[in-house]
């Protein structure tokens, strides 16, 4: 799991029990990758961005949430992220890995 995907699945995960963030998140994913995708298919920074509120909301996401979506893909796209606890340095989402 990326840490795009880790970073979007802990916004929809925020205050809500397991089972609806579970099924709000799999809606989430669905929205861009189809029902038969690949387990590990995830959208990318600029499908998210290019979704319409509407679209983000029809997959149960509050109005809160609905702007963190859109707002941290456009921050993280093409921009490497450095872990401060190991100092590890991870390519942006727009970046294979090597790049810099």
């Amino acid at each position: 799991m990326s840490l795009f995907h880790s970073l979007c699945k802990t916004i929809v995960y925020q205050q809500l029990a397991g089972k609806a963030a579970k099924t709000i998140f799999d809606r989430f994913v669905k929205l861009f990758v189809g029902e038969d995708a690949a387990a590990d298919a995830f959208p990318t920074p600029a499908e998210i961005v290019s979704a319409s509120v509407e679209k983000l909301r029809t997959a149960g996401l509050s109005e809160r949430k609905v702007n963190p979506q859109h707002v941290c893909p456009s921050c993280l796209a093409n921009q490497p992220v450095t872990n401060r606890r190991t100092g590890l340095v991870h390519p942006g989402p727009g970046q294979a890995r090597g790049q810099q």
